[in-house]
């Protein structure tokens, strides 16, 4: 194996799994050679984590995926109304599924807030209820759809399986 040979002096000791490093003992002195003396010493460090006999296994498994219904990647204009405000937020979903969506916005919503919403599926108005489930200030809140106004859900349903077959498209 050969040594990595480091051009910048002042980045001290190289950490390289599997690959022998050139370390300098002013920054490194438990690595300077014996007796001391100025110069380079090899070491090599090795990564478990690069093994391929060796990879970590998890103890637990993977959690089940929480959604029942695919999600769509798709920009859908929508309006939302916080249970107890007056003044409606507007935006847009980056993603759409049966069962909710996620909307981009700046001015978040707290989680397990209560909303009305109204979605624009080409030009149709689909008014559902819906709870807040996830939050990222700044940039978005994930929302669960609990209630449809009329035959909302059908229409989304509709809407959905347009978009699926016209893009092909699944988040």
């Amino acid at each position: 194996m050969s040594p990595c040979r480091m051009t910048d002096e002042s980045c001290g000791v190289a950490c390289v799994a599997g690959v022998s490093v050139v370390a300098w003992p002013e920054f490194a002195p438990e690595l300077a050679p014996v007796g001391g003396q100025a110069g380079s010493a090899t070491v090599t460090i090795a990564d478990p984590m690069n093994s391929v006999d060796r990879q970590p296994q998890s103890s637990t498994p993977a959690p089940p995926e929480r959604r029942g219904t695919p999600r769509y990647t798709v920009n859908v204009q929508i309006e939302l109304r916080a249970d107890g405000a007056d003044i409606p937020l507007r935006a847009e979903t980056t993603d759409l599924s049966r069962g909710g969506c996620y909307v981009q916005m700046m001015t978040t919503l707290p989680i397990g807030t209560y909303a009305k919403g109204t979605l624009w599926l080409d030009g149709t108005a689909v008014r559902i209820r819906g709870r807040v489930v996830t939050r990222h200030p700044q940039y978005g809140n994930g929302i669960i759809f609990i209630a449809f106004e009329g035959d909302g859900e059908v229409f989304l349903g509709r809407y959905l399986e347009r978009i699926s077959f016209a893009d092909g498209e699944r988040a």
